[in-house]
């Protein structure tokens, strides 16, 4: 029997391809299914959005500015913000903007369901408006900055926050109390599901248990093929030399780091090519070809080994490619998927603030993914457990129709 169709409210956290990408994967399956799709997108919009037919509603999101170093360690977050960081304790994140833009949505659409991804506001703004809610989120640990803190506030007799900290004070002073208040607010957030998309063996549990082990499903990887159809980039010269990749996703902070690479290729056996964007990309030279970053899949598979950052979607393709990684982590999220990928024996990472590596470092970490022959075959188990993984996106599909249908 089908399911009769809905109207789903997707929510990613703004321009962020991670987040974005991934709700566009499920929002084109469910669509594909009937339902009507409407589609949270930064203000000035989304044409892509728009051009697949979903409904899409202008609306507030948090700048990098806020984003960036949630979840790094409390000393990454003082090093990184500088001066800001110690302001973090009066700075104001916006969320009653947040939530306005998140309730202006349900009334112009009329959700059955908001699937979030990143977003901090609807699960909470979803539940007071009595709206079920269902979590896109792999199960990467963040660090938990609370106990740092506190240490460094008893120390100095003065408030000290990280971001996460004084983002998480205002969301409860602004929707806190509110939901406490509500038995069908609470009720709505201990009922939330959630869609994992990665692997059972790549995943951190650990989460599920601080979680209180809500309903979810492994979905596998979620790839936006949009990308894809994009113009093939100018090819890199032809080379006899192992190719290296570089991707550090769309919002790495430290874009010194990109030098620091390039220093540790000179006068190596390999050849490395950055999958970059923007102003903080190299020039191509005689020992670097640049290229524009789209189209990951086709530079993964003329490659040997690739440095990242750890980001989940990115650590996901590189292992679906069943390459061996050199990870250099900034944030939470993609410090705990750095071990995971670094304990799975599937790569190496590289520990400590990204902007004190030096080259001699990244040249190390290189030389021994491309010479051990333990990382590579770690890498193709997992190439061939995704090879064999059903659809992402229809998993998922599936899961949120099993949530939609009446008990």
């Amino acid at each position: 029997m089908g399911v009769t169709p809905r109207r789903i409210l997707f929510a990613p956290l703004g321009h962020f391809m991670a987040h974005r990408s991934r709700c566009l994967c499920v929002a084109n399956a469910l669509q594909r299914r009937g339902h009507a799709i409407g589609f949270l997108t930064p203000p000035e919009g989304d044409p892509e959005v728009t051009a697949l037919g979903f409904h899409p509603f202008g609306a507030h999101s948090m700048p990098a500015a806020d984003v960036l170093a949630n979840g790094a360690p409390l000393d990454y977050q003082r090093r990184w913000l500088g001066q800001r960081f110690e302001s973090l304790p009066a700075h104001r994140f916006d969320v009653e903007r947040l939530a306005h833009d998140d309730r202006a949505a349900y009334d112009a659409f009329g959700p059955d369901l908001v699937i979030w991804d990143g977003r901090p506001t609807p699960p909470l703004t979803a539940a007071l408006a009595g709206i079920p809610a269902i979590a896109i989120n792999n199960l990467s640990m963040p660090i938990d900055n609370q106990p740092a803190c506190e240490a460094a506030a008893a120390a100095q007799g003065r408030a000290c926050l990280s971001v996460e900290l004084a983002f998480r004070a205002e969301l409860e002073r602004v929707l806190g109390e509110a939901v406490r208040a509500s038995p069908r607010a609470l009720r709505a957030l201990r009922a939330m599901a959630w869609i994992v998309p990665g692997l059972p063996a790549l995943e951190n549990p650990d989460k599920l248990a601080l979680l209180g082990h809500p309903a979810h499903r492994y979905v596998g990887p979620l790839h936006w093929r949009g990308g894809d159809a994009q113009a093939v980039p100018p090819s890199p010269p032809a080379d006899d030399r192992p190719q290296v990749l570089v991707t550090l996703g769309s919002s790495f902070p430290l874009p010194q780091v990109l030098d620091t690479i390039a220093r540790a290729s000179q006068g190596q056996n390999w050849r490395l090519v950055m999958n970059m964007a923007g102003p903080c990309a190299p020039e191509s030279n005689g020992a670097l070809s640049v290229l524009p970053a789209i189209r990951l899949r086709e530079h993964l598979a003329t490659s040997e080994a690739v440095i990242h950052h750890g980001g989940h979607g990115t650590a996901m393709e590189v292992l679906r490619a069943g390459l061996p990684s050199t990870i250099i982590p900034f944030n939470g999220d993609q410090i705990d998927i750095a071990r995971r990928v670094d304990a799975l024996g599937c790569g190496l990472r590289l520990d400590g603030y990204p902007g004190d590596l030096t080259p001699e470092a990244v040249r190390e970490a290189v030389r021994s993914v491309l010479s051990r022959r333990d990382h590579r075959d770690q890498a193709r188990r997992f190439q061939r457990e995704l090879a064999a993984w059903p659809d992402g996106a229809e998993l998922a599909a599936d899961f949120v129709e099993e949530r939609l249908v009446p008990a």
